[in-house]
């Protein structure tokens, strides 16, 4: 009997490969959640083009004329150590693996061939530590950290009576309401915030709406880069790309210090259903920023603000930073448990050495990755 590893072939993903991975997504059914790999071989996010470095690509595990497993690359430039550099996300490695033991393997071959196609990989997001595909990279030699998650609460009513992550069982439920009916719950989420909130001294803050990045995005971008030993490259041209014009969802806005720009930021307003952690909340998402790593609680804190306006119920975020982590504590936000991991290859590592320090001056948000997803 020959092993998997003899049977299986990674191709590019092609139009004939659609039936296939129909009946791939058909075997696995809800196995691997409500996702699904994408029923079209042309990207709908970041289809490839010649002008621009931004992109995605999608691989196929084939065996005869059955796909079992699949995977996504999503190729940018990076600015690491003072250099550009071509690196990529190693994104939805998905497995027949799953749901048969025979094709276990395929996991395996998906992570070696994305290797092999560029060594500089990184995977984003991914859950728990104890998840397979975290698992998987661990034994590989991957290096790991964790991104940051913040919350801050603004309708501590609507919050108490809302979030689903903490109403599962019924003890919490009835903790929450009577926090929530007797006003205690409101008093000290607000007593707790206002406690942790420093806003910056003497700063005149304001925020210009604007649909488009343009000439001051790269201004701010060729300004700050050099602070940050690893950031996606975030100049006008890869923004207005993965945050296009055309899309409402999105909302951006500069801040300004008195006539000073000092930098952006991208949002998300999003009244949710029956969410898994938000339940029906209206939340907030501070989705990407920039600025200098001095100004990141002026930003954050005007973000806060704006959202805040617009009556969401609460403001979340995730970054990986130092100093935008001590920024969402002086901005009043509380730090909760994360699901959102960065891990990166061997070589990628390399880059990065070394990588116990570095993972501090990393700069990964929700926008980078996959972006802004379930948000």
């Amino acid at each position: 009997m020959r092993l998997i590893s003899e049977k299986v072939r990674i191709e590019s993903y092609q139009e004939r490969h659609i039936p296939w991975v129909q009946e791939f997504n058909r075997r696995l059914g809800g196995k691997y959640g409500a996702s699904k790999f994408p029923e079209s071989n042309v990207p709908s996010w970041l289809p490839p083009t010649k002008s621009h470095r931004l992109y995605q690509e999608f691989f196929l595990a084939v065996d005869d004329e059955a796909v079992r497993g699949a995977y996504i690359l999503k190729h940018q430039d990076f600015f690491i150590k003072g250099r550009a550099i071509s690196i990529a996300a190693y994104q939805f490695p998905i497995s027949e693996g799953i749901i048969n033991p025979d094709f276990m393997e395929v996991a395996i071959l998906l992570t070696l061939d994305a290797l092999q196609r560029q060594p500089n990989l990184f995977a984003l997001g991914m859950g728990s530590y104890s998840e397979s595909f975290p698992r998987l990279l661990k034994a590989m030699r991957w290096s790991f950290c964790e991104i940051p998650f913040y919350f801050k609460v603004i309708h501590p009513f609507h919050f108490l009576r809302k979030i689903a992550f903490l109403r599962k069982a019924l003890p919490g439920k009835v903790l929450l309401d009577f926090a929530a009916f007797t006003g205690v719950g409101w008093l000290g989420i607000r007593a707790l915030q206002t406690f942790k909130t420093h806003r910056p001294i003497g700063a005149r803050i304001r925020v210009e709406e604007f649909d488009e990045f343009d000439e001051r995005a790269n201004i701010l971008w060729n300004r700050v880069k050099q602070e940050y030993a690893a950031i996606a490259v975030r100049d006008s041209l890869n923004l207005n790309i993965l945050y296009p014009r055309l899309s409402p969802k999105f909302k951006r806005i500069h801040v300004f210090e008195g006539e000073r720009n000092i930098g952006w930021a991208v949002l998300l307003d999003t009244p949710m259903s029956c969410h898994k952690q938000f339940g029906s909340m209206r939340v907030g998402s501070i989705v990407d920023c920039l600025s200098h790593p001095d100004d990141a609680a002026k930003i954050l804190s005007a973000a806060a603000d704006y959202l805040s306006l617009r009556r969401v119920d609460i403001i979340i975020s995730n970054h990986s930073h130092k100093s935008y982590r001590e920024a969402y504590e002086k901005a009043g936000f509380f730090r909760g448990p994360s699901n959102f991991l960065f891990a990166a290859s061997k070589k990628l590592d390399s880059l990065m050495e070394p990588f116990e320090v570095t993972k501090d001056q990393i700069y990964f948000m929700r926008g980078d990755g996959d972006g802004p997803i379930n948000l």
